[in-house]
């Protein structure tokens, strides 16, 4: 997998809430696309709003991600929620974004050329749903790669609450 390739405009701190929001500039003739962001389940397709304010023409339409674009909306967020509390190591760099609402995303990049980069990684919380279905990954990372090695959000059961 490349490296957080993707980079994030703007980023809505995720949350158990029915609205989650945040404003941004856009430049002109250039192209977005709007991720939300959600492990969300079932049958029901999960209703997004968005409102776009312009003095000129602007055109809006649905596409559908690709799982390798989805992975990296994923890391983009890592990226920008965790930049400044990033850990560096050996090469490494784990992106550890923690919202408010109680989500979870790991981004590890091994930025060296050298070789494989083992990681390991556990989150010990009782309401949280996780991304790989465990609370621990252990993962090798390939030189100039990175990877998202874990998403964790609040049970529907929690209320919230991540314990």
């Amino acid at each position: 997998a490349p490296r957080a390739g993707a980079e994030a405009t703007a980023v809505g701190h995720m949350r158990c809430q029915a609205t989650v929001s945040t404003d941004c500039w856009l430049q002109p003739r250039s192209s977005y696309i709007l991720v939300p962001l959600s492990l969300h389940e079932g049958p029901l397709q999960l209703p997004v709003v968005f409102a776009c304010v312009s003095s000129k023409l602007v055109v809006v339409s649905r596409v559908e991600l690709s799982p390798a674009a989805a992975r990296s909306a994923w890391a983009a967020y890592a990226v920008s929620i965790g930049r400044k509390d990033a850990t560096e190591f050996h090469g490494a760099r784990l992106h550890l974004a923690k919202a408010r609402g109680g989500c979870i995303v790991a981004f590890v990049e091994n930025r060296s050329s050298q070789g494989h980069f083992k990681v390991d990684l556990s989150f010990d919380s009782a309401g949280l749903r996780y991304s790989r279905g465990l609370p621990a990954t252990s993962d090798w990372i390939a030189p100039g790669c990175g990877q998202l090695v874990q998403v964790a959000m609040p049970d529907a059961g929690s209320g919230g609450s991540t314990g």
